[in-house]
Order: C-alpha cells, then sequence, then structure tokens
C-alpha cells in the first residue's frame, strides 16, 4: 500500500508560521524588557546581532520592529521550505 503525501498549502505555512515566530519574538523582547524569567540576554544579543544594523534596540518600537523582521524572515524562510518540499513531492509521486 503506498502512502499518500499532502502538499503544503505553501502561503497558508508561510503566514501561519511568520505570525507564530514573529509573536514569539515580540513576547521574548518584551519579557526581556520588564527583566522577567531572567531577562533573556542570549535572546537579546542574537536580536541585537540579526536586526542592530536596522533599527533593532531594547525599547517598545525595538520589540515591534524585531517582531515584525522576524515574521518577514520566517514568513520568506518558509515560503522557500513548502515550495521546495511540493518540489520534491512531485519529484517522488512520479516514480
Amino acid at each position: 500500500m503506498k502512502e499518500k503525501h499532502h502538499r503544503l498549502h505553501q502561503l497558508d505555512f508561510a503566514v501561519s508560521l511568520g505570525v507564530i515566530i514573529g509573536l514569539a519574538v515580540f513576547l521574548i523582547n518584551i519579557l526581556s524588557q520588564m527583566n522577567l524569567f531572567g531577562g533573556f540576554p542570549v535572546m537579546v544579543l542574537i536580536f541585537k546581532d540579526l536586526y542592530g544594523t536596522i533599527g533593532y534596540s531594547q525599547t517598545a518600537l525595538g520589540a515591534i520592529l524585531v517582531g515584525l523582521y522576524a515574521f518577514v524572515d520566517t514568513f520568506i524562510l518558509a515560503l522557500l521550505f513548502a515550495w521546495i518540499y511540493n518540489k520534491l513531492l512531485s519529484r517522488t509521486s512520479k516514480i
């Protein structure tokens, strides 16, 4: 019996993953500003390394910006992942 694999809907996958990661990064930044749960110092350093040159700072506006940047980055990567997955899936289904 042959397994049936389902294709990913690229846009839905990319938007949903982008929203989840964007909100998570936003919340981590807000919690680090409030110094809750240890302040997430490693994550703040990662955010500064990734987004420091394009306006990230540890402020309320910085939290919004880093959340939006994370959404855009994740959206693009998830869209690319879903496209590659669907291409590989269609290639293997022909075999």
